[in-house]
């Protein structure tokens, strides 16, 4: 399936909602890193489809939109053994 079409599927918005309760709505990034409790706002893939990450399967986190920002822009030259040292430790269960 792959891209956008994947999040507008019942399989996704039962992940989402998933992630975003057990992570008790807070941004994983600023509550794990400096303890402050930011809302999030977007259900990341930790490792991205781009780089083989599974659509629907896998580790997923809950950030704000400026923590999605800095870890998309963070990611792009990176293997995913160095993707999931520096941003697996936000993973949230589904």
């Amino acid at each position: 399936m792959g891209g956008w079409r994947i999040y507008n599927t019942p399989q996704w918005r039962q992940i989402r909602a998933q992630v975003k309760a057990n992570a008790k709505g807070l941004c994983q990034y600023e509550l794990k890193r400096n303890g402050c409790y930011v809302p999030g706002y977007a259900v990341d893939h930790i490792v991205p489809l781009s780089k083989g990450g599974s659509e629907f399967g896998g580790t997923f986190t809950f950030l704000s939109k400026e923590a999605h920002a800095i870890k998309t822009a963070s990611e792009k030259h990176m293997t995913v053994d160095q993707i999931m040292a520096e941003w697996g430790v936000l993973a949230v269960p589904t």
